[in-house]
């Protein structure tokens, strides 16, 4: 019997399709709004760690936040799962004159084996991709040297029934103007799948298994309890709006519900805990 379509496998067939397009249509990407949160979280993050960090970018992808940092004289080495995310980034390096250093693996994989210590972690739209998120950012603490940092950002919220509908809509309502292919095939197979029971071990569908938090979001205050536990300092856990429809916000705004988050957690510096 074939093995169950795991998050990582997911991910690696949902960008072997989507690589090429992915800087033209992921929101945190294209959206000027979202590189403005984005800039501004790497210099609240950048200024509380040592100078001339050790950055690792993961689940870095094309190199949304790579090409951020690099051009503010900071390389970081980028992991992903993709190959052909990871090409991107590489061609981004050779425009931009630096030296790309980049590891092809899941980011469990990446934290359980290599054991560089670093002063700065930053996962972006990436939790929602992985299988265990809490175990992985555990795994990521343990990696942070003296005054080391932790940034999550454009990471889904948990959702009740209202924010998911929400969520659905706003992801339709996008594909209907920039994917309208897109849509059509997804409004047919779903007519399609009306009134049937899907068979037992039949392989999910690739996005929801490679995206499997985009619609239920995650427990961010249960991820900041298990940061906690890992003895490091949460100094900001933000929650916003977000959505890629300007409807979709406005209404989300109206029934005061948050759909994003952002923590950033430090790990004090040893000298801190020797008695004075």
């Amino acid at each position: 019997m074939e093995e169950p379509l795991t998050a990582i496998e997911a991910n690696r067939r949902l960008f072997r399709k989507l690589a090429s397009d992915y800087d033209r249509t992921e929101l945190c990407v294209a959206s000027a709004r979202h590189q403005r949160r984005l800039r501004a979280a790497l210099a609240e993050a950048l200024a509380i760690v040592p100078q001339k960090p050790r950055v690792l970018d993961a689940c870095g992808g094309s190199g949304n936040v790579a090409q951020s940092l690099a051009r503010q004289g900071l390389v970081p080495t980028v992991v992903d799962v993709s190959p052909e995310m990871v090409a991107q980034w590489r061609s981004k390096c050779h425009e931009l004159g630096v030296e790309a250093d980049v590891h092809v693996a899941p980011i469990e994989e990446f934290l359980r084996t290599d054991e560089r210590t670093w002063d700065l972690i930053v996962f972006s739209s990436a939790l929602h991709h992985l299988d265990d998120p809490g175990a992985v950012l555990e795994a990521a603490a343990a990696r942070l040297g003296p005054r080391g940092a932790i940034l999550t950002i454009f990471d889904p919220t948990q959702a009740d029934r209202t924010v998911r509908i929400m969520r659905l809509v706003d992801w339709l309502g996008y594909l209907l103007i920039d994917q309208p292919g897109e849509f059509l095939t997804v409004v047919r197979r779903r007519v399609a799948g009306q009134g049937r029971r899907v068979a037992a071990g039949v392989e999910p569908h690739v996005g929801r298994t490679a995206e499997r938090y985009a619609l239920s979001g995650i427990d961010d205050f249960a991820l900041r309890r298990k940061l906690e536990d890992c003895h490091v300092t949460v100094l900001v856990h933000e929650r916003f709006v977000d959505a890629r429809l300007a409807m979709v916000r406005l209404l989300l705004r109206i029934v005061r519900r948050s759909s994003a988050f952002r923590l950033l957690v430090q790990k004090p510096d040893r000298r801190d805990d020797v008695p004075g």
